[in-house]
């Protein structure tokens, strides 16, 4: 049987895309799902008690806050619409959805218990504070799941 060339570029191109498996190669499966895309507009997290701009003294007490999705410790494992926070502390401004937030940095603070607040104290001077909304197993929602605010603090 002959073939002609736009054939068998489609077959080429089948063959290579079937052998390259999913996008994120070589991480648990869960990741693909694991998209900005998923998440409802009405989802959200946002700081219940600071505002950008705002002008603080130490200990900083924060609040975290979330809309229509569940507050879980992870070793509930990973769930649907649920996870627990992270405190990005003059650092990057989110994690990439899907990327799993590290583990041995000073400036990203787990919350993995499902804590809804946390006391911090910080230097004088201007700072850039995020949350970050992960699932049980630290990855990111991304975008969409992150709250960025500067504050001063005295």
């Amino acid at each position: 049987m002959r073939l002609n060339s736009l054939t068998k570029a489609a077959i080429a191109a089948a063959f290579l895309f079937a052998c390259s498996g999913s996008p994120n190669h070589g991480e648990h499966p869960s990741n693909i799902n694991m998209d900005t895309a998923v998440i409802k507009k009405e989802q959200a997290v946002f700081f219940e008690n600071i505002n950008d701009g705002d002008t603080l003294s130490n200990p900083i007490l924060i609040k975290f806050g979330i809309k229509e999705m569940m507050i879980m410790p992870t070793d509930s494992g990973v769930r649907a619409n649920a996870g627990h926070h992270h405190l990005l502390i003059d650092t990057v401004p989110f994690i990439k959805a899907g990327d799993m937030l590290p583990m041995n940095s000073n400036k990203i603070m787990h919350y993995g218990k499902g804590q809804t607040y946390t006391h911090i104290e910080l230097d004088s001077g201007k700072h850039r504070i995020g949350l970050q909304f992960a699932d049980g197993s630290h990855r990111s929602y991304g975008f969409k799941m992150s709250k960025m605010v500067n504050i001063f603090v005295k």
